[in-house]
């Protein structure tokens, strides 16, 4: 039993790793592209999203400090082909509002990729018995669930008002 425990961990704190690159990554990311948008709803997410950011950074690097070190993780590639198509959409569109929904589309697959890694990563600490850790996981991945809709929202009330200008 002790084996598969310590085996879980390990899955654990590489799974941590993983996702305090991500954050990492995104604090990195995120102020260059709030400044290509043109909607100010958009911005406001986007700078809210580098403060949730850098506070799970945090949360994140506590808890990656205090266990057992482990080999470095592997870039989080599936988020920065996200970054890399949304960056390259974006900017190949002269429309802002049609730019600002690029950028939009290309948060909600970060999203839905931090979504999945915080909800494994809770399960997994659970595993492990570390119930503390467990409830600060799920606290994150309800603000990341949140922030999910908000983009979903703004995302529809844009596509609302420039079909409403079309017609």
């Amino acid at each position: 039993m002790k084996l598969l425990t310590q085996a879980i961990e390990s899955v654990l704190v590489s799974h941590l790793k993983e996702l305090r690159e991500a954050e990492t990554h995104l604090r990195r990311v995120l102020p260059s592209v709030w400044d290509s948008t043109h909607n100010a709803a958009v911005a406001v997410l986007l700078r809210r999203f580098l403060q949730q950011s850098t506070e799970h950074n945090g949360i994140l690097s506590t808890w990656v400090d205090e266990l057992e070190p482990m080999p470095s993780a592997a870039q989080w590639a599936a988020m920065e082909m996200c970054i890399l198509e949304m960056q390259c959409s974006a900017s190949a569109v002269v429309d802002d509002g049609m730019r600002d929904l690029l950028i939009i589309t290309g948060f909600q697959k970060i999203k839905g990729l931090k979504l999945a890694a915080y909800g494994s990563a809770r399960s997994l600490a659970e595993a492990c018995g570390r119930m503390e850790m467990a409830e600060v996981l799920a606290d994150i991945l309800t603000v990341e669930m949140e922030g999910d809709l908000e983009l979903v929202e703004v995302g529809h009330q844009m596509l609302h008002r420039a079909q409403m200008l079309a017609n």
